[in-house]
């Protein structure tokens, strides 16, 4: 089996990813902010799912999750970063703030779940 962690996986395309690899008899770990449409998968997966509410770009809480991934399952074979933020207002109307937080979510996500797997690939080469 396979061990997979995914950076958001609510909704989506992550869900149906996580799904896929859960139905395949894989491992999946869930980081995000949000849990409301995986209780199914929840209830279906229980010895082959984890779930850690974490935010892509706090550095810290992704190694520990993807951490205790590893620990839990032995190994981490892939990892999928999906944690996406969109903004759907008119350009002119998005404060930098706004665009600060999508390139925070979408590129240093992106970045800490390579970070954080990175190290623990590596040493199972």
């Amino acid at each position: 089996m396979n061990a997979l962690p995914i950076a958001g996986e609510n909704e989506g395309i992550g869900y149906f990813i996580a799904k896929q690899w859960l139905e395949n008899g894989n491992y999946v770990s869930v980081l995000d902010l949000n849990y409301d449409n995986i209780d199914e998968l929840k209830k279906a997966y229980s010895k082959t799912l984890l779930t850690f509410k974490c935010d892509a770009c706090d550095l810290e809480t992704v190694k520990m999750a993807v951490n205790n991934t590893s620990a839990q399952f032995g190994s981490i074979n892939y990892a999928v970063h999906n944690a996406c933020l969109c903004l759907f207002k008119g350009f002119e109307e998005h404060t930098i703030e706004d665009f600060d937080r999508v390139i925070d979510v979408n590129f240093h996500g992106a970045i800490n779940l390579t970070k954080a797997v990175l190290p623990i690939m590596k040493t199972q080469r």
